[in-house]
């Protein structure tokens, strides 16, 4: 064939192909992440939030004083149990109430992190938690002592003369009950729907868990505060990362058992 031709001939054009976009259908990201609540509006989460806070002030501080002025005198004894037990039924009955909530938006347990998917590591996961707290526990309580502070030990005492007597077996009873519905109620609903209502994960960690730490001013001293803060902050990373509240809870109710046991068996 002549050159001339040739060259006239048209140069091979590539067309590229666009590949085909792969989407994640939105039940996947759901279970991958149940806590992201990206089916609820923010003002809806912010809804939520603010009647379960004030729900919880009338259960746990209202009404435990209007039973208390209606029932009559108590003797010590007397008094501490019914602390100990108007404490279990106030907190389970917010629970009730964060399932009202999620029953009426239709959603799961899964939206406040109670679910099974990260069960598999709820052991390892709980041991972290519980290492995180006491290191957090320990670094606070060697800092105000290098201040002269004695006020780990006054803490301590305070709560020994709030609580009754307990055998071991109670005291894990107890405190797994208070683990449960204080996981699901701060970092199970009111850090997820802080977190949806604000659009900020920082801002749901740091407001949900100064709601956590005050609540603690009614029985303990308020120096203590500060740790109690930093321990709801790692404890709602970690719900944050693994996406569950099993493993902070189970790191709760030991945090809190070891606490108490050493307060009652130590003084």
């Amino acid at each position: 064939m002549p050159s001339d031709v040739m060259s006239d001939s048209p140069s091979p054009v590539f067309i590229p192909v666009a590949r085909p976009v792969r989407t994640i259908p939105e039940s996947v990201i759901w279970e991958t992440n149940p806590l992201l609540l990206h089916t609820m509006s923010r003002s809806e989460a912010a809804i939520d939030a603010v009647v379960l806070v004030l729900s919880l002030v009338g259960l746990w501080f209202v009404a435990p004083n209007i039973l208390v002025a209606l029932s009559g005198d108590f003797d010590v004894g007397d008094e501490r149990t019914f602390g100990v037990v108007m404490t279990c039924v106030a907190g389970l009955s917010s629970v009730g109430l964060v399932r009202l909530v999620l029953k009426r938006r239709r959603q799961p347990w899964g939206s406040v992190g109670v679910g099974s998917h990260d069960i598999a590591f709820a052991g390892p996961m709980a041991m972290l938690a519980v290492g995180g707290a006491f290191a957090i526990l320990v670094a606070y309580s060697l800092m105000l002592m290098r201040t002269g502070s004695g006020a780990m030990q006054e803490n301590a005492e305070r709560i020994g003369e709030m609580l009754p007597a307990m055998p071991t077996w109670s005291i894990l009873l107890v405190m797994l009950t208070v683990g449960v519905y204080e996981e699901i109620i701060f970092r199970g609903f009111l850090l997820t729907r802080i977190q949806r209502a604000t659009n900020s994960p920082v801002a749901g960690v740091i407001i949900s868990s100064v709601l956590f730490a005050l609540p603690h001013a009614t029985d303990q001293e308020w120096v203590v505060l500060p740790a109690l803060f930093l321990i709801a902050v790692f404890w709602s990373v970690l719900v944050l990362w693994r996406g569950s509240i099993i493993p902070v809870v189970i790191g709760h109710a030991v945090f809190n058992s070891v606490q108490l046991w050493f307060v009652q068996n130590m003084q």
